[in-house]
């Protein structure tokens, strides 16, 4: 569930989970035991069609994720049989 406050000069921002806390159960098919579903922090950021998003918009996780990826790549160039 996303919940968003909204500032008196109309900026909005989604809740963290300890601004609004709660627990989403669901059950699968016939079995009527109820599996907890784990709530993820809004600036946690997915791969959702080839792009790292996250709900409120932070950046932080994805450009981690493209400088971890352009170390590797360099790597793998700088050692590479080429001239």
């Amino acid at each position: 569930m996303l919940l968003w406050s909204w500032s008196q000069s109309g900026i909005a921002r989604l809740h963290t989970i300890e601004q609004s806390p709660g627990v989403l159960e669901l059950t699968s098919g016939t079995d009527p035991t109820p599996i907890t579903i784990p709530r993820v922090k809004v600036t946690s950021t997915y791969r959702t069609l080839g792009a790292r998003i996250s709900p409120s918009g932070e950046t932080k996780g994805t450009i981690e994720y493209l400088q971890d990826q352009s170390v590797v790549f360099a790597s793998k160039v700088s050692s590479s049989p080429f001239t």
